[in-house]
């Protein structure tokens, strides 16, 4: 979240994240971050982060190609920067698409 003097502050939790909205992120090391589902399996490195109009976007890379997951709570329970994981929780086919 943006300082008293402007600078950027990191958050390492979704919750604190939800008072961001409306505001740029600035993600640089989403190509260290790899993502994982809530039951474990492994899924690849996160790309980028993508802001749409109506939500933001994390783009993983699965399987070779690129998937696009809401970066809501709902989907995205957890971001570990420091440990270099996002866990996931995809509803059945979000990652088929």
């Amino acid at each position: 979240m943006p300082g008293a003097d402007g600078d950027l502050v990191a958050v390492g939790r979704i919750g604190p994240a939800h008072g961001l909205r409306g505001e740029v992120i600035v993600a640089p090391y989403t190509d260290q971050l790899a993502a994982a589902t809530v039951d474990g399996r492994a899924l690849g490195p996160v790309r980028d982060v993508v802001h749409a109009p109506a939500a933001d976007y994390l783009v993983i890379e699965v399987d070779g190609q690129e998937r696009l997951v809401p970066f809501l709570a709902a989907m995205v329970p957890s971001v570990d920067v420091a440990g270099g994981k996002v866990v996931i929780d995809p509803p059945e086919g979000l990652l088929d698409l």
